[in-house]
């Protein structure tokens, strides 16, 4: 090996040597200094704290007099800036999302349907839902039996039950749509209101982000399209004037067009601390009180006092929901002017009728199917399966 080349490799291997001196240095430097506060929050907090971590001032080094940008604050506030950029990423790749609240009922003779809704829901939507369920006292053992004996253990649910049975419970839970105060007395907020012969076919957070418009107390589907036109009957599309009493004294000074199209009840998007605000609980019980000294109720024999007391206080006071939203009348028979098509489409089916999907040969039923959870204590099987 000739001099030139003695003196490159050498100068080569001493580089070598004071480059791994360095390293060294730097590893048992590093080890030796503190973990910085910022890091040590930021290792302990998990992914529900990073809006939280984001907003809190950063504890830097003070600066000494003279001192005008010292090793150990070009550190902090380098990692500083590298640890904040990794918190605003995190927390934009998990957005924080509202519980969408719900409201159901249920009895003996409606449970299948109730476990049926919660199911469609949950299959989807990949949000949070949680369940406020009304059922009678004597179905609180079989439902939490269905629920966590199947795939539906998981869900998140609360459960308020009434000490009745047949026709009483029936007309009881009819009433909890205007009186979701009294048995979720801590519910507050935007909650949506569902009838328990319903599928869900679209994602529920659609329904719940739903904008309710200033001055109307919830998003109601409106009931005059010519789908609904058999609701009728021999009285055409259904008006106001085959929904309510004009004639009832209550009624007559309140200015309202017989012709106007109603809306449904069975699905809505309300408001429940508004509700509470502007006392409508209460004047909705006054209309049903008011309905004992005559029928608040029109020739429209679907129409309880409960709706007729919704459709009178809210007369020109809704938002109107996408009819997507609220495919009705599916119950009135076996056949649908619906096609398959349009069906598929839905986000919402309502068997509002006499034909229930689990009791008769309904209009698309075999979308209801979908979605049963069959009973694991076989006390509750559709009566058309049965043979």
């Amino acid at each position: 090996m000739n001099t030139s080349l003695r003196i490159k490799f050498g100068g080569l291997l001493a580089l070598v040597i004071c480059w791994c001196v360095f390293m060294v240095y730097l590893v048992s430097y590093l080890e030796w200094m503190p973990p910085l506060p910022l890091l040590q929050q930021f290792q302990n907090s998990g992914p529900s704290d990073y809006h939280m971590q984001e907003s809190k001032p950063l504890l830097l080094p003070k600066l000494a007099k003279n001192d005008i940008f010292p090793e150990t604050f070009h550190q902090e506030y380098l990692k500083h800036k590298i640890l904040t950029t990794t918190i605003k990423s995190l927390a934009a790749a998990t957005p924080l999302s509202p519980v969408v609240r719900v409201i159901v009922t249920g009895d003996s003779l409606t449970i299948g349907g109730l476990v049926a809704l919660i199911n469609s829901i949950l299959s989807n939507t990949k949000s949070h839902v949680k369940f406020y369920i009304v059922i009678t006292e004597e179905e609180l053992p079989h439902l939490k039996t269905w629920i966590h004996s199947t795939k539906l253990h998981t869900m998140d649910y609360e459960i308020h039950t009434v000490p009745l049975s047949g026709n009483k419970a029936a007309a009881h839970l009819r009433k909890v749509k205007m009186e979701m105060n009294l048995y979720f007395p801590n519910l507050e907020g935007k909650v949506i209101y569902m009838d328990n012969d319903i599928i869900v076919q679209g994602d529920i957070m659609e329904l719940y982000a739903v904008k309710i418009q200033p001055n109307t107390y919830g998003a109601f589907a409106q009931d005059c399209s010519s789908s609904s036109a058999r609701a009728g009957g021999a009285m055409g599309r259904p008006r106001y004037a085959s929904h309510i009493n004009l004639h009832h004294s209550h009624i007559l000074d309140l200015d309202i067009d017989g012709s106007a199209c109603p809306f449904a009840t069975g699905v809505f998007v309300a408001n429940i601390s508004e509700w509470k605000e502007k006392d409508v609980f209460e004047r909705l019980q006054g209309w049903v009180d008011a309905h004992k000294e005559g029928p608040i109720t029109g020739l429209n024999p679907g129409v309880d006092e409960i709706e007729a007391a919704m459709l009178i206080e809210f007369y020109g006071k809704i938002t109107a929901l996408d009819p997507l939203w609220h495919i009705q009348h599916l119950g009135l028979g076996s056949t649908s002017r619906h096609s398959k098509q349009f069906i598929e489409r839905a986000k919402l089916l309502h068997w509002s009728g006499h034909f229930k999907p689990w009791r008769h040969w309904s209009a698309h039923s075999e979308h209801w199917d979908r979605y049963f959870v069959p009973d694991p204590t076989l006390q509750f099987r559709p009566i058309r399966k049965r043979s």
